[in-house]
């Protein structure tokens, strides 16, 4: 069952909506994904700079293999 269909089915969205929800990802969502790593809680809290200057990322635990826009649409979203 995909993840609208279980939406659907517990009554979370609208069978029109769903339908509106699938058009815009045929439209919207890449035709590639680049797969790498991933942090997963990439933000600007999880940024600092070392005693050299560098910038590095600290809470690394859930780093992942996953999609590079991940990161990117959650610090959009944010």
């Amino acid at each position: 069952m995909t993840n609208l269909a279980f939406l659907r089915d517990a009554d979370s969205l609208q069978g029109s909506e769903a339908a509106s929800v699938t058009e815009l990802l045929r439209v919207h969502a890449p035709e590639e994904l680049a797969i790498g790593f991933i942090h997963k809680d990439l933000c600007a809290e999880n940024r600092v700079r070392d005693e050299s200057g560098r910038v590095v990322v600290v809470e690394n635990e859930s780093l992942r293999v996953g999609p590079h826009a991940y990161d990117l649409a959650r610090t959009w979203y944010h």
